[in-house]
């Protein structure tokens, strides 16, 4: 297994505002983002929390987070299947996925709190 940490906010954001979507994983990746972004401030428009204090992502939005970071390794949002999401007491994820038809599992961690924040940690199959 080969580790890499992807910030798929800048990822995505240089993507969309650069206009270099060149192929069907970029844009997966940036309408996953968006999508999870828009949910997540939704969802926690009305917190009192302090600053730095963010609500913790739901599964919902921890696994879109998770295949958006898959996505910039060339995977298929749409052929990734969840196999296991756990998540820690700190709110933190680690979310299992497994590329279909066929293929070695991918272990992504996602931490909690603002997707525009978030450094996700993936594993991928060498």
């Amino acid at each position: 297994m080969v580790e890499t940490i992807v910030q798929v906010a800048s990822y995505a954001l240089a993507a969309g505002v650069g206009g270099v979507i060149g192929n069907r994983s970029d844009a997966g990746a940036v309408a996953l983002f968006r999508a999870t972004f828009r949910k997540w401030r939704l969802r926690t428009s009305g917190s009192s929390r302090g600053e730095g204090d963010e609500p913790p992502l739901v599964q919902e939005e921890a696994v879109a987070l998770a295949k958006a970071a898959a996505c910039q390794h060339g995977y298929d949002p749409d052929r990734l299947e969840l196999t296991e999401a756990n998540q820690g007491s700190d709110g933190t994820w680690v979310i299992f996925l497994r590329p279909r038809p066929y293929g070695d599992w991918l272990r992504v961690r996602v931490p909690s709190g603002n997707p525009l924040e978030v450094t996700v940690l993936i594993e991928l199959p060498r």
